[in-house]
């Protein structure tokens, strides 16, 4: 939830919505759409669709119908042009499917889009995303934001069916990848509508080369809430994989409506497969769940703060990735553009901190470590500020104390590194979960040598190895090997802690003054 709000705010939160998001509506099912156009006077084709509704998919059902459709109506335009025919065809198709679409949905509309369960919930959201996907063909979005815009004469919404559209950035987007069909019939509308093997199959082989670009663009950037679909769309499932494969640390939470009672292990099974295969975080609502989740996520921050506090639930998370050098945390944190991130150095790092610390003469020394202890006071003094968030942190305070030789010079750094962090303010370390990474030397010396680090022998390495281990001991949540393995393979376990572990914070100031007491135990 945290999380969703951090990208609210921040506009980097997207919404995906399908066929369930309108059934309350008025608006038919892909079954009953499909059977009300077979029973059209135009197509009479209820016998057809009888015979076949039982072995053959919805989708090419369809195709059966159009083509009964065409072969009837096509006779009635012997002679005409044959461009005009192929035009008048659509046009009559598209006539049929919006009766069928709009019969039962246009009586007391705005009564029924205002008694929805928890669509008006989404507006605020769909206000200030800049795209928002629609795989419907109505227009039940662009209706209530009209119904909600006050003010000017400017249309509160832009339309888009296709995706190489340029479109302006100061007012939503509502994006219809399978086209649009509005209340009003002379309105601007999409010419085609995906509703067939044959659109599907096109729609599928359009993404495999790039001509999605808006969907998929969304996938890999936003954070993106998937309301009223299932995971039966063919295109859909493999955008949201070829965008897990792209931006592997870009994660999406998926609601899948449920009314019905499923055990622990079945929905642990669902959520398995959709955050492995997908990239999906799947939640498990009813009505009334995906209303309060909604409204949670445009909640003002001291209402909502205060909710949680009552509950005893935190809003605040911070995660330590710690570790020796050129284990991966800046790479793997660079995955993770969707949480606020704060990096290892804030400002430019002085020349002195490209040797290892035991190679810098005294005064060099002191310089690094004053100007080191400023960067960890400055993230931790922004950390302290913050009432709610989720923030991932490259090193915590506790890292630079194995760069020292022995164990008075552990406590004197612990030390010094406790009076930079109070600033004179008695400022206390935040705590947090802490996530070690650990690596193979010999990939360690690859990472730096390809930094162009060459000075870090594999000797020194190991013993900083055995003693940043040493300086953490048991005071980790969580620890990830990134070595001999894939780097996505390593961005996939890291998203399994940040998204499904227990947020287990640990007291790195109590910790930081038993290091300046004791040194690092044995």
């Amino acid at each position: 939830m945290v999380h969703l709000r951090q990208q609210f705010k921040n506009k980097n939160l997207g919404l995906v919505f399908g066929a369930g998001a309108s059934m309350n509506l008025g608006f038919p099912s892909w079954v009953k759409l499909i059977k009300d156009i077979a029973e059209h006077p135009m197509v009479d084709g209820i016998t057809l669709y009888e015979s076949l509704k039982e072995s053959v998919p919805q989708s090419s059902i369809t195709d059966i119908l159009f083509q009964h459709f065409k072969l009837k109506r096509i006779k009635e335009f012997e002679g005409e042009d044959e461009y005009f025919i192929k035009k008048r065809l659509l046009s009559d198709w598209r006539g049929i499917i919006y009766l069928s679409l709009y019969r039962d949905a246009l009586e007391s509309r705005k009564d029924k889009i205002a008694s929805h369960p928890y669509l008006n919930d989404f507006i605020p959201m769909i206000q200030n995303s800049e795209i928002t996907i629609n795989y419907n063909f109505d227009d039940t979005l662009e209706f209530i934001l009209s119904e909600h815009h006050q003010g000017d004469m400017q249309k509160p919404y832009q339309v888009l069916w296709e995706s190489h559209s340029q479109y302006k950035i100061d007012s939503p987007v509502i994006y219809h990848p399978n086209g649009f069909l509005p209340e009003d019939e002379n309105s601007q509308q999409s010419e085609e509508l995906i509703f067939s093997d044959e659109s599907f199959s096109d729609q599928l082989l359009d993404s495999m080369s790039g001509k999605s670009n808006m969907i998929l663009n969304q996938f890999t950037k936003k954070t993106c809430i998937l309301v009223g679909l299932s995971l039966e769309d063919a295109t859909l499932k493999h955008l949201l994989r070829q965008s897990a494969i792209l931006s592997p640390g870009n994660y999406h939470y998926y609601i899948r409506y449920t009314n019905e009672d499923l055990s622990n292990e079945e929905k642990e099974a669902i959520f398995n497969s959709n955050f492995t295969t997908y990239n999906l975080v799947t939640l498990f609502f009813n009505d009334s769940g995906i209303s309060k989740f909604a409204k949670l996520i445009t909640q003002e921050s001291e209402e909502f703060q205060s909710f949680a506090r009552e509950l005893g639930i935190p809003v605040k998370f911070i995660n330590y990735f710690v570790g020796s050098v050129a284990v991966g945390k800046s790479s793997i944190l660079s995955h993770f553009g969707s949480f606020h991130i704060l990096e290892e150095w804030i400002d430019k790092r002085p020349p002195e901190l490209v040797k290892p610390f035991s190679d810098l003469d005294i005064e060099e020394k002191k310089q690094v470590e004053e100007w080191i202890n400023g960067q960890f006071c400055k993230k931790n003094k922004w950390l302290t500020e913050q009432k709610e968030g989720f923030f991932l942190v490259d090193r915590s305070p506790l890292d630079p104390i194995s760069f020292t030789t022995d164990k008075e010079e552990e406590k004197k750094r612990a030390e010094s590194m406790l009076k930079g962090i109070s600033n004179g303010e008695g400022l206390m370390v935040v705590p947090g979960n802490v996530v070690f990474l650990e690596s193979d030397v010999k990939e360690q010396k690859g990472r730096l040598l390809a930094k162009r680090k060459a000075s870090w022998t594999e000797e020194f390495l190991s013993e900083l190895n055995i003693k940043t281990k040493k300086l953490y001991a048991e005071n980790y949540s969580t620890c990830i090997v990134n070595s001999r393995s894939s780097l996505h393979d390593t961005i996939k376990n890291t998203a399994k802690v940040l998204f499904c572990d227990d947020y287990n914070e640990k007291n790195l100031h109590n910790n930081l003054e038993k290091l300046a007491k004791d040194g690092i135990s044995l």
